[in-house]
């Protein structure tokens, strides 16, 4: 599989799936404590990891993706309870070390999208519920909106935006599967898996009859979401990454510029023009401060 150069998918992709973005992807509620990403999470077709995405899955669990955690590199893992048992509360001991855990944010609503980012309505969603054969043409992708915390993890957030605008970072998505097929991908040709061919579980990304070897996830539900800056789908860009509280703070803080700058040129310079100018300034540094408590 030629592994493409992800600067120029991302701005290929961006101009693509922003049509999209913003449609149905909007939080009922913005938040000044939570910074809003959205991101192509999932792709049809086979990712550089050999793993292979059915379209009649993917428009089957894109809901699945809500309310599913986002995580710093996949770096998750439970060793021991997060709840002490009763000894270790009577000395009001706690659970410190014992668990590895990054989630930063959470995925609040899902779409499905076309390759030229249009999004796909209910009927064509039926129509490809139907689809038998595994497709590797026109891919569909899963975009996601999701909320990060912004005002506990400031430090992790403020560093993920600097690399979100350099496009050093980028999104991996989490399955859990339990039953799978092999694809010969330059055959596009499906092998079921049984116990006759379960050998080719170790040849998934090598050569087998002239032809690679992908995995079909039949069964997957979406886990959640991960940053990191190699991603086996080099379509899981993020769209876009904007805090409220950082929006605001930014106006705010030109408006404050321009009052002490009006006030400047009012002391050597009184005018009419300069008072308007003032007073729309002032009221819109109270509107400001009231929409934002």
């Amino acid at each position: 599989m030629q592994k493409l150069t992800l600067k120029s998918k991302v701005r290929f992709l961006e101009e693509r799936y922003k049509r999209s973005v913003g449609k149905l992807l909007d939080p009922p509620v913005k938040q000044k404590d939570l910074t809003y990403i959205e991101f192509v999470l999932v792709s049809s077709g086979v990712n550089e990891n050999f793993d292979a995405f059915p379209k009649k899955r993917l428009v089957e669990v894109y809901p699945t993706a809500i309310a599913k955690p986002i995580d710093c590199y996949h770096l998750l893992e439970e060793t021991e309870s997060y709840i002490v048992d009763e000894n270790e509360i009577r000395f009001s001991r706690h659970p410190k070390n014992r668990n590895l855990n990054t989630i930063i944010g959470s995925i609040i609503d899902s779409i499905v999208v076309d390759d030229s980012g249009e999004i796909l309505p209910p009927d064509e969603i039926e129509k490809i519920k139907k689809i038998e054969n595994f497709e590797l043409d026109n891919p569909i992708h899963i975009v996601c909106l999701g909320a990060l915390y912004d005002f506990i993890f400031p430090k992790t957030i403020a560093a993920l935006k600097k690399l979100v605008d350099q496009d050093k970072m980028f999104i991996s998505v989490e399955t859990f599967f339990s039953d799978w097929d092999y694809l010969l991908v330059e055959k596009n040709e499906v092998i079921k898996r049984d116990a006759s061919t379960q050998f080719l579980d170790h040849k998934i990304g090598k050569e087998y009859k002239g032809s690679r070897v992908a995995r079909i996830l039949n069964d997957f539900i979406i886990g959640g979401a991960g940053f990191t800056q190699h991603p086996a789908n080099p379509s899981s860009i993020i769209l876009s990454l904007n805090s409220e509280d950082t929006n605001f703070a930014k106006q705010l803080k030109e408006f404050l510029e321009l009052h002490d700058q009006l006030h400047s040129i009012y002391a050597s310079n009184p005018s009419k023009e300069i008072e308007v100018s003032h007073s729309f300034v002032t009221k819109k540094i109270k509107e400001l401060v009231m929409q934002n408590g």
